[in-house]
């Protein structure tokens, strides 16, 4: 397990160590997809693939990740519920551009099948750059001065991050496709107080 601290947002990457049953993959592989992008990927077409009564061992294992990263990781108990998940396809040399996911809190990548390649996040900003842009002579990389991070995946990875952050894959470096599930997360529930005029019922 990694827990890397990225300009004050947290990045989760772990393996499962765990893989779909027959019955999933089957389900993952006879979902259509759209037709490729430029880049070479494809996206299923429905977002909804964790809806799927099959698929509810895995939605289970995600939200159980999702706990695990907004009350150990951001000390907070709020409740965070699915919205949208999708499963994308990365052919040897194909690749996703970098992105953000709007509308959501936290996103999340579990990779099916994965055997070479890295998924990256970038800012604009390092942490010692915020409120201004000076151009720092690096000579120590770390958390406060680096504006880019990235882990290597394998099949049974996982990925949570907040959503805001630009991310992206770089090249299926194997001759097996990289195939993977994304999950979009927002918080539910009662948030803030009456007290404080923060109260939000979502």
């Amino acid at each position: 397990m990694k827990v890397v601290n990225f300009g004050g947002d947290c990045l989760y990457y772990n393996n499962l160590n765990i893989s779909l049953n027959k019955e999933q993959v089957n389900y993952i592989n006879s979902l259509e997809f759209k037709p490729k992008t430029i880049y070479g990927n494809r996206v299923s077409k429905d977002f909804f693939i964790l809806n799927s009564p099959i698929m509810e061992s895995i939605k289970e294992l995600f939200d159980n990740q999702i706990k695990f990263y907004t009350q150990e990781l951001w000390g907070i108990n709020n409740k965070f519920k699915l919205l949208n998940s999708w499963a994308t396809i990365n052919e040897p040399g194909a690749y996703h551009a970098k992105h953000h996911h709007p509308n959501s809190i936290l996103a999340l990548s579990y990779y099916i099948q994965a055997d070479g390649g890295e998924i990256y996040f970038q800012k604009i900003r390092t942490s010692i750059q915020n409120g201004h842009l000076f151009d720092y002579n690096i000579i120590k990389p770390n958390e406060y001065n680096c504006n880019t991070q990235q882990f290597s995946v394998t099949s049974g990875d996982i990925c949570i991050f907040p959503s805001h952050i630009e991310h992206g894959t770089r090249k299926n470096t194997s001759n097996k496709s990289r195939v993977m599930i994304a999950a979009n997360y927002l918080v539910k529930g009662e948030i803030g107080s009456n007290e404080r005029l923060t109260y939000l019922d979502i």
